[in-house]
């Protein structure tokens, strides 16, 4: 007698786990504090070119990096993470910190790896893709932001990581 009573409390511990898990797991881990505006500016931007997208899992904050690294976004277990390098975010207009937002984003949302292909004309190379590891020119940007979008969000440029 005393063993059924047993098991019956370890299927209702097993199976009040279970639901825990279950319940947790759905719930969307988006913390990205003062950076919220690039997000919902990323995510919108897709809408304007037929990509729904809705950033749920990502979590971006102010931190140390090394070797003068503006951004660095990390994938692994968990929710994935941005680290912004403060003392450098506090040097750049609004349209870079967008384009470094958008560049760690394509990281770890898209899942792209960086695409460093560019052309060059005479007295000019312009970088094709915001995945471009290297800071895009911000007046090759404002004169191209359509197709460096288009390419961000509807393109499988860059490597897949």
């Amino acid at each position: 007698m005393k063993w059924l009573y047993l098991q019956r409390c370890f299927r209702r511990v097993a199976f009040a786990f279970f639901l825990l898990t279950v319940v947790s797991c759905g719930q969307a881990v988006r913390n990205t504090g003062s950076f919220e505006s690039y997000v919902e500016a990323f995510e919108k931007d897709a809408a304007t070119l037929n990509r729904g997208l809705t950033v749920n899992y990502i979590e971006i904050k102010f931190g140390e990096l090394n070797d003068g690294t503006l951004a660095l976004c990390s994938l692994g277990v968990g929710t994935p993470l941005i680290t912004v390098n403060q003392s450098l975010w506090g040097n750049l207009d609004e349209t870079q910190r967008q384009l470094v937002i958008y560049h760690e984003l394509g990281h770890c949302v898209l899942k792209k790896g960086h695409a460093n292909q560019e052309i060059r004309i005479p007295g000019q190379r312009i970088k094709l893709s915001i995945m471009n590891q290297h800071p895009l020119d911000l007046t090759d940007y404002l004169k191209f932001r359509k197709d460096y979008l288009n390419e961000l969000f509807n393109s499988s440029a860059g490597r897949s990581i």
